[in-house]
């Protein structure tokens, strides 16, 4: 390994490791903001700049003929004939794979992507198609639940001109979803998506008599409605049981001025493709 370190103090360099190129730009604001009156930002220390602007003609590609490359092109398509089946599987409910075919197809280029959840999240990040550098928001290396929606507010703040999806799972929903009330005061035009297959694993596919001494410590209530919660707090919902119906219901969502969430029934026997690693088993 060769590193090659870029720094505004000159001390710093080679503080860690010894540095094979050293690269000492000035800082020039934290986001300075050029003099031609554009408004656009431009980075914040000047040695980035010239490293852009070397680059920007040249664009690297590891070659296509070595065999690390054949390996992951291999890898790659042996994954994606493994999860055929089940994206092209239009039994309902639908299964992750199913859901999230028809949700890729939607997700404007330009959208920022806040993603939560366990199964919903992960599968989702191999699933979805992200444009954009810093569009992809999630529960990070940790898995810390909670930050979902309170990402897609954050994100419609600070780039109100683009649209901020949030996709969830059921149980994620659970830790964050109050935060709907926020997309109500402020009118941010958010758009929700929950998969829904009761719990993290199966569920529990109807209420029990008693609840709060017959569900699984690890189930959610099957059929608990979030658009109806979405309602509640004026917003839209739709309520999709049968994946035909979901590539309208999206359309709808997102042809809706404000905000807007669509509940996916998924199968409690929805899974990820088998994992190689036993810890992701």
């Amino acid at each position: 390994m060769k590193v090659i370190q870029l720094d505004i103090a000159p001390e710093e360099i080679g503080h860690n490791k010894a540095t094979e190129v050293a690269l000492v730009g000035p800082r020039v604001g934290p986001w300075a903001r050029p003099r031609t009156g554009s408004g656009k930002a431009i980075p914040a220390y000047a040695g980035t700049r010239q490293l852009n602007a070397a680059l920007a003609g040249r664009q690297w590609f590891h070659p296509k003929d070595t065999p690390w490359r054949q390996m992951i092109t291999k890898k790659a398509e042996e994954n994606a004939a493994q999860i055929r089946p089940q994206v092209q599987d239009d039994e309902a409910p639908a299964n992750y794979y199913r859901a999230l075919r028809d949700v890729a197809a939607w997700m404007p280029k330009n959208a920022i992507l806040s993603a939560e959840g366990a199964g919903t999240m992960d599968i989702a990040l191999t699933q979805l198609n992200v444009a954009n550098a810093r569009s992809c928001l999630n529960a990070g290396t940790y898995g810390t639940m909670g930050v979902g929606l309170g990402q897609a507010i954050a994100a419609a703040v600070a780039e109100p001109n683009r649209p901020v999806i949030h996709l969830s799972g059921d149980s994620a929903i659970g830790f964050s979803g109050m935060e709907m009330e926020t997309l109500v005061r402020y009118n941010f035009p958010v758009k929700i998506v929950v998969l829904n297959n009761g719990g993290i694993g199966p569920g529990m596919p109807e209420i029990p008599d008693n609840p709060m001494f017959n569900m699984k410590p690890n189930s959610l209530i099957y059929g608990a409605r979030y658009d109806r919660m979405m309602e509640a707090f004026g917003g839209k919902g739709f309520f999709v049981e049968e994946p035909k119906d979901l590539k309208g219901a999206l359309e709808e969502a997102m042809n809706h001025r404000g905000r807007a969430l669509v509940n996916v029934v998924l199968s409690q026997g929805a899974a990820r493709k088998p994992q190689a690693f036993r810890g992701h088993s």
